[in-house]
């Protein structure tokens, strides 16, 4: 180690190491108010660490734990999940860290695995075999583990008994349409409403348009961005696609009418003229999804149906299962990554028309007399 004085009266300590992959000598440095005896002590400690994280880059290490292992994949693919997503695998990490974080992962088993998976919830132990899963197949790219023998190893966690892992889909009929939307007495709460029903938006989409997402001479929406619930900010949709839908003429017509109520909103409050969200508060932000939601938890339907703002775009796809839509149209436009939800709207209802059918059979009264 040697130190060099600067010209604004610091001193640098710098150090040489050889890398060991090309054989090339580097150097690394720090800068310290002083030069005493234990200054270079302290900066010698702090060159050595310096060279171990550079050369753990290059040569990473199996001595490593298994939370260090999560901590290096959540790092790496951290843009590639949406924000609710990333939080689920934060409290699965939390929950590994605390068990069994601390073990080697070259001393790590599948036995070990498994026997915190069993000992948790059904979905909390799916998470956190995936995460594990996951971090493993990340360690074996870097060099970390050898195979994915481990990982293979790990057990299907088990449903409990009485888990009900039916298919539940909440929507709207036509009445109760009408109800809702005439329940909600502010005119902006009516509009939100209408144009997720009518486009099958969802709520985070719809508040993260702006008024250049709508070109109206061509009846097209581009959804490029969501606004997170979660961590109030605005990311990629959730499949991180971009898509480009039609709307029909009465959604329009919703759209027309905001775009005048927020030009009215933005000189009333005097907020910035660039911010040109369609929907948003007195304060320039994103439509409070909590304001919503507490309006539509008011509305008491005879069905007793509890209304979210999921609501809408469930009877958006209803509609469209029920016109004959094919599944890929469907999926594509609410920007769904594959078919399968909608398949089980299509079943769904296809169960639900077998059951008033033999309901009607057995009311209907086919001949007008009495069997001999």
């Amino acid at each position: 180690m040697w130190i060099e004085k600067l010209k604004n009266g610091k001193y640098k300590f710098v150090e040489r190491y050889e890398d060991p992959l090309t054989g090339k000598t580097k150097k690394v440095s720090i800068t310290l108010e002083k030069k005493t005896k234990k200054m270079q002590e302290q900066a010698l400690l702090m060159l050595q660490d310096k060279i171990t994280k550079d050369l753990h880059k290059t040569n990473p290490t199996k001595d490593i734990t298994l939370s260090d292992l999560i901590n290096e994949y959540l790092f790496y693919a951290k843009d590639d999940y949406k924000p609710s997503t990333l939080l689920n695998k934060k409290y699965a990490y939390n929950t590994i860290n605390k068990r069994i974080g601390n073990i080697k992962i070259e001393k790590l088993t599948s036995a070990i695995v498994n026997n915190l998976i069993i000992k948790l919830k059904y979905n909390l132990a799916c998470d956190v075999k995936t995460l594990i899963y996951q971090s493993w197949e990340f360690g074996k790219n870097h060099g970390y583990v050898s195979d994915m023998t481990l990982a293979k190893n790990l057990i299907k966690p088990k449903k409990p008994k009485g888990y009900k892992n039916h298919f539940e889909w909440k929507y709207l009929e036509p009445d109760e349409v009408e109800t809702v939307i005439s329940s909600l007495k502010q005119p902006v709460k009516q509009r939100l409403a209408q144009l997720m029903l009518m486009t099958g938006m969802r709520f985070g989409e719809t508040v993260a348009l702006r008024i250049s997402d709508v070109d109206l001479d061509n009846s097209l929406i581009t959804i490029s961005r969501t606004y997170s619930l979660t961590t109030k900010r605005f990311g990629s949709p959730k499949n991180g696609k971009t898509r480009v839908i039609h709307i029909p003429n009465e959604a329009k017509i919703i759209i027309k009418e905001q775009i005048i109520a927020t030009k009215l909103q933005t000189i009333k409050y005097g907020l910035d003229r660039s911010n040109d969200l369609l929907f948003k508060s007195k304060f320039g932000k994103p439509y409070s999804i909590d304001l919503f939601n507490n309006s539509l938890k008011r509305i008491n339907l005879k069905s007793g149906k509890n209304v979210t703002s999921h609501i809408f775009r469930h009877t958006f796809i209803t509609r469209m299962v029920e016109s004959g839509v094919s599944t890929n149209l469907i999926a594509r436009h609410v920007g769904h990554a594959n078919t399968d939800m909608i398949e089980k709207v299509y079943s769904h209802f296809s169960a639900e028309m077998d059951r008033k059918l033999e309901e009607a059979i057995n009311v209907v009264n086919f001949c007008p007399f009495s069997a001999p």
